[in-house]
């Protein structure tokens, strides 16, 4: 789980979530009528998070990766389009049902994978509540593990290690198929640095430039895949300081 920032608030959603939001509010409120019966409303049917003045620029603030485990989701058709294809969720990160006031909040959306928004469900703990993708401060408490590519706490002993508990147990954050993937993708691009790294000291060699250009090229073709884009992009940066050689010539090779 990478900190991703949110855009500010589409104009669609600020004009209309009041009015969208009531409905919502009314139902699981249960209001209750002068003579003290509650009211059976009927459940509202509307779904205004999935149109796409609103869900195309979630999407994108979240460059399709899911919030929670980093899998890559394709930009979903226009809701109208009556073909379907693979696609994520706008996760209510507090559950509409227990929260029906957040039902229009943008700041309750998070994109997300099927996988992980079923996996959550309406998952709630006020106490320990799953840590946000949004929030820096959680993201901040993580900690990424190249060898086995899963999610830790920095500190174990950490007063959040609940929250961790519940996030992990409730989302597909360190499921066994991501992690690989995850592991996979950061050690590829750490052994095309360290054979670039390991050739400049053979620069002078002609076969040398073509294979050290040949690896930039991968490196450029790597991250043009957006599955795990934060992560590959925070480690895609902590190379390059690591090795100010090399981004100078992926700077000079892109030209």
């Amino acid at each position: 789980m990478e900190y991703i920032k949110r855009s500010p608030e589409p104009e669609y959603l600020s004009k209309n979530k009041v009015q969208w939001t009531k409905p919502w509010v009314d139902f699981y409120r249960k209001k209750i009528d002068g003579t003290g019966k509650r009211i059976r409303d009927t459940k509202p049917s509307d779904s205004h998070w999935t149109k796409d003045k609103i869900r195309k620029i979630l999407i994108s603030d979240f460059k399709n990766n899911c919030g929670y485990c980093g899998c890559s989701r394709p930009t979903p058709k226009s809701a109208h389009d009556k073909q379907t294809s693979p696609r994520g969720h706008v996760d209510h990160y507090k559950a509409k049902a227990i929260y029906p006031e957040s039902t229009y909040k943008w700041g309750n959306y998070i994109w997300s994978c099927e996988a992980c928004n079923v996996e959550k469900g309406e998952f709630d703990d006020p106490q320990y509540p799953i840590l946000n993708p949004c929030d820096l401060e959680d993201c901040s408490l993580l900690k990424f593990i190249v060898d086995t590519g899963e999610y830790c706490l920095h500190d174990q002993e950490s007063i959040y290690k609940e929250r961790f508990i519940n996030t992990d147990q409730s989302t597909m954050l360190n499921a066994e198929e991501i992690i690989i993937r995850r592991r996979n993708r950061v050690k590829k691009l750490k052994s095309l640095f360290n054979s670039i790294f390991s050739m400049l000291k053979i620069l002078d060699c002609p076969a040398v430039k073509t294979i050290i250009d040949d690896n930039i090229t991968l490196i450029n073709n790597d991250l043009e895949d957006c599955e795990f884009y934060f992560l590959i992009r925070k480690e895609y940066n902590s190379l390059r300081n690591q090795y100010p050689k090399i981004a100078v010539l992926i700077d000079a090779h892109n030209i």
